[in-house]
């Protein structure tokens, strides 16, 4: 049963070897609340990287559900937003901003979330994201 520095190197290491449907069921398997934020950033990042963004849209919401953590709900915005899923691309973006997620300058620049600029949800978030305070 790993905990999360094992459950990382385990991750990357099925990565590498080109297991990414073995990571992902490492992460969705009995030990996966013992797992750390890495291992899911791991599977998420690889499998957003093999164009498999829905399921790497998945592993960013499994992750999170763990460990509230801005960054897999911004890249979980991005999966979704890549996959042509927009009204769940801009909810994962609104549980980024929850979270702590203060980057307005990556979010505009992101070709991630081209998809969402005509959304304007997106554009609420955004402008929320550079009011002061």
């Amino acid at each position: 049963s790993p905990d999360a520095a094992t459950g990382a190197q385990l991750a990357h290491a099925l990565v590498r070897s080109g297991r990414l449907d073995q990571a992902l069921a490492l992460l969705s398997g009995r030990h996966s609340s013992r797992l750390g934020v890495d291992a899911f950033a791991i599977v998420e990042k690889s499998l957003f990287d093999a164009g498999r963004f829905a399921e790497a849209a998945q592993v960013g919401e499994l992750g999170f559900a763990h460990h509230p953590d801005p960054t897999l709900a911004y890249n979980a915005a991005c999966s979704f937003a890549r996959a042509g899923r927009p009204t769940e691309a801009v909810a994962w973006l609104e549980r980024a901003i929850a979270a702590g997620y203060r980057d307005p300058v990556q979010m505009e620049a992101d070709p991630d979330l081209d998809s969402l600029r005509g959304v304007q949800e997106y554009r609420t978030l955004r402008e929320r994201l550079r009011a002061p305070g």
